[in-house]
C-alpha cells in the first residue's frame, strides 16, 4: 500500500509545524511495511536528508506545477474575496488530484486540517487539531476573514468523507463527535508528540539571563501572538507580583500574527514593559534552554484541547502553569497548576508558589517527566499503523 502525508507547513509556523514535524518524523523511524509519500514544499528539500526512510515529492515542481503556482498567486491577490479564495482553493486541488494520481496513492494522511481534503479523490485519514471556531467563535483569528465558513465548509465535508478521524484527546474526540455528529467509531484519540527530548548528556551552552541581560527569575510562553494566548493576563499577574515586590520576567518567543502591537502597548499601560522579552523565533536549542532555565511555563491559553508546549516542557523538566479547561485538566494532571484564564490574580499567585515552594515545583517536575515518559512518538505511530492496517485489509477487495 502507498501512503500519501502532506507536509506543507514552514518552521516558521510555530506548533503547527511542529507537530507535523514530530510526525513525519515517527513514520520515518517506524514506518516499514508500508511505502510512505511525503508532499511538501520546495522550501522544506533540507528534511530530505534527515528522512532518508520517506519518498519526497516536491509540491509545484516540473511545468504544471508552476504554471498552477503562477495561477494560484494570482489568486491570491484576490482572497479577502470568496471568489478568489475558492478559484485559488479549486486551482490546487486539482494539481494536487493529478499528483497523487501519478505516484499512485492508495491513502492519503493529512496531518492537519488542511482544505485539500474536502474533494480529494482517494481515502483519507484526516487530523483535527482543535474546533474552537465552533466553542469560542467570538474570538477575530477564527471570526474575521472567512475563517469561520472556510473551517466549517472544510468539516462538513472531511470529517464525513474521511476513512479515520484523529484528534488529539478524548475531549477533542467527543468535540468532534458532538458538533459534527460523526461515527465515534470513526475517530480515535492519539496525542501529539514533539522533537525536544531531553539529552542528559549535553550541558548547557548558555545563560538565557545573562544573554538577555535579565536581572530575575523568568517565566517562558512560547507561542505566536494570537488573542487566544492570552498574553495580556500574564502581563497583567506580573503587575500584580510587582505590586507584592516579586519582580518576574516574562519571556516570549514565536511569531507575530497581529496581536503583538497591542501586548506591547498593555505591557506598557500596565508599567511592567521593562518585565516583558520578546525574542521572536528561536531555534530549537535555544527553545531547549529557555525551558531548562524558566522558573515555570505559562501559558494561560484559551484555546484547547491540549497544546504542545505542555509536552515539551515536561519532557524537558519545566514546571506548568496553564488553563483550567476541559482537555488541558486532563492533559496536565498532577503536573502543574491550572488556573483559569481570565483570574490574572490565581495565576500570579500560582506564579509566586513555584517561586517560593521548591519542593512543589520539584513535584510538578518529577511528575512532569512521569506523564512525559508514558506517551511516545512509537506510542503515537502504532495508534496510526493500525488505521494503515485496517484500510490495508479493505483494500484487498479493489485493488
Amino acid at each position: 500500500m502507498k501512503i500519501g502525508v502532506l507536509f506543507d507547513k514552514q518552521i516558521s509556523d510555530g506548533g503547527g509545524f511542529q507537530i507535523e514535524y514530530a510526525i513525519i518524523n515517527a513514520l520515518n523511524e517506524y514506518s516499514k511495511d508500508f511505502e510512505v509519500t511525503l508532499f511538501t514544499n520546495a522550501s522544506n528539500i533540507a528534511f530530505e536528508k534527515r528522512l532518508p526512510n520517506l519518498k519526497f515529492v516536491y509540491l509545484c515542481s516540473g511545468f504544471l506545477g508552476k504554471i498552477y503556482q503562477i495561477l494560484g498567486r494570482f489568486f491570491s491577490l484576490l482572497e479577502r474575496h470568496c471568489a478568489g479564495f475558492y478559484f485559488k482553493y479549486f486551482i490546487r486541488l486539482d494539481y494536487f488530484n493529478r499528483l497523487l494520481k501519478k505516484h499512485k496513492i492508495d491513502l492519503m494522511y493529512f496531518l492537519g486540517p488542511s482544505a485539500l481534503a474536502s474533494r480529494i479523490e482517494v481515502p483519507f485519514l484526516f487530523t483535527v487539531w482543535d474546533l474552537q471556531h465552533r466553542i469560542q467563535p467570538e474570538f477575530p483569528e477564527v471570526r474575521l476573514g472567512g475563517v469561520w465558513e472556510r473551517r466549517e465548509k472544510l468539516y462538513k465535508h472531511a470529517l464525513k468523507r474521511a476513512f479515520a478521524v484523529v484528534a488529539d484527546s478524548e475531549t477533542g474526540k467527543r468535540d468532534v463527535e458532538y458538533y459534527y455528529r460523526v461515527n465515534p467509531a470513526k475517530v480515535i484519540s492519539a496525542p501529539f508528540i514533539h522533537n525536544l527530548q531531553e539529552e542528559p548528556d549535553k550541558p548547557t551552552t548558555s545563560n538565557i539571563k545573562e544573554k538577555y541581560s535579565i536581572d530575575m527569575e523568568f517565566i517562558f510562553y512560547p507561542a505566536q501572538f494570537w488573542p487566544h494566548k492570552n498574553h495580556v493576563t500574564v502581563l497583567k499577574a506580573i503587575k500584580s507580583l510587582k505590586a507584592r515586590g516579586v519582580n518576574i520576567a516574562l519571556i516570549t518567543s514565536g511569531s507575530d500574527k497581529g496581536n503583538l502591537p497591542l501586548v506591547l502597548e498593555k505591557a506598557k499601560l500596565l508599567g511592567v514593559s521593562d518585565h516583558f522579552h520578546y525574542l521572536g523565533f528561536v531555534s530549537d536549542e535555544e527553545l531547549k534552554q529557555l525551558y531548562r532555565q524558566a522558573l515555570a511555563l505559562v501559558m494561560p491559553t484559551f484555546f484547547g484541547p491540549t497544546n504542545i508546549p505542555i509536552y515539551e516542557a515536561f519532557a524537558l523538566g519545566c514546571p506548568v502553569i496553564t488553563s483550567d479547561l476541559d482537555g488541558i485538566r486532563d492533559q496536565v494532571g498532577d503536573a502543574g497548576v491550572v488556573v483559569p484564564p481570565t483570574d490574572e490574580h490565581a495565576l500570579a499567585s500560582a506564579i509566586h508558589r513555584m517561586l517560593e515552594d521548591s519542593q512543589f515545583r520539584s513535584e510538578c517536575i518529577a511528575n512532569g517527566k512521569v506523564r512525559s515518559s508514558q506517551w511516545s512518538s512509537h506510542n503515537y505511530f502504532e495508534r496510526i499503523n493500525q488505521l494503515f492496517v485496517r484500510y490495508d485489509a479493505v483494500m484487498q477487495n479493489w485493488k
